[in-house]
């Protein structure tokens, strides 16, 4: 059937603040029709589950995030160095309610939507995790990560770094530590000093233009394998 995009987006949007408010385990699909001013069953029509429409927010704050990267690589080709792309990737998915919900494990929002099938796809081809192993070759390629590490040594730094900043992260930008420094140029530092290939002058165009392609092949497999309709049209744009 044909869906309403107003409806949906109406659903999504009431949707997402009962999950914000109460968190997954309590809000109904009763109260999502109610504030909705639909029927319980027209719900069913859009999604088949109730865990599907919540994964959808999940997702669509997700593909949002990766959006910003692919729009920030083209305005600003330098920003696909390590030391700047991954701080940025998780100061975005901190401002994104979900990104940061699933992140840093909040069970009060999520429940055990976290640990959902669909949810662990998603963060296979989305998650910061997932996205940082496939552009280290990208990086290594062009000079700009070191190659006397193995692959599987980068990743794991990476791994450990990222998810060291998103559990510290202790307010919605996680700009500023309590005692006063900057995490995001702690964080640059970090990666600069682990990463970073010494004496050589990466190839900064080339490396912005495979990164953009991969992340846009990345976010668009998302919205074709979840049908995420409002994001259709960047799919078909790109």
């Amino acid at each position: 059937m044909r869906h309403d995009p107003a409806k949906t987006e109406r659903i999504l949007a009431v949707s997402r603040e009962l999950v914000l408010s109460r968190g997954v385990r309590n809000v109904s699909v009763s109260d999502i029709a109610a504030r909705a001013h639909i029927g319980r069953g027209t719900l069913y029509l859009y999604w088949k589950t109730k865990e599907d429409l919540f994964i959808e927010l999940v997702a669509r704050d997700y593909v949002t995030a990766t959006d910003e990267y692919i729009d920030a690589l083209a305005e600003d080709p330098g920003i696909v160095g390590p030391h700047r792309m991954l701080p940025a990737m998780v100061e975005s998915g901190l401002r994104h309610a979900f990104v940061r919900a699933v992140q840093t494990a909040d069970l009060d929002t999520l429940g055990l939507l976290g640990q959902h099938e669909k949810t662990r796809a998603l963060l296979g081809v989305l998650g910061p995790g997932r996205m940082s192993a496939a552009l280290l070759p990208i990086w290594r390629r062009h000079g700009f990560a070191r190659t006397d590490w193995t692959v599987a040594e980068q990743e794991y730094v990476i791994r450990a770094v990222n998810a060291g900043f998103y559990s510290l992260a202790v307010n919605t930008d996680a700009v500023l530590h309590p005692d006063g420094f900057d995490t995001g140029a702690v964080f640059a530092s970090s990666v600069h000093a682990v990463l970073d290939a010494p004496g050589v002058t990466p190839a900064v165009e080339s490396a912005a233009a495979e990164a953009r392609e991969l992340l846009i092949g990345h976010r668009n497999a998302v919205v074709e394998s979840l049908s995420l309709a409002h994001h259709a049209s960047r799919s078909l744009e790109r």
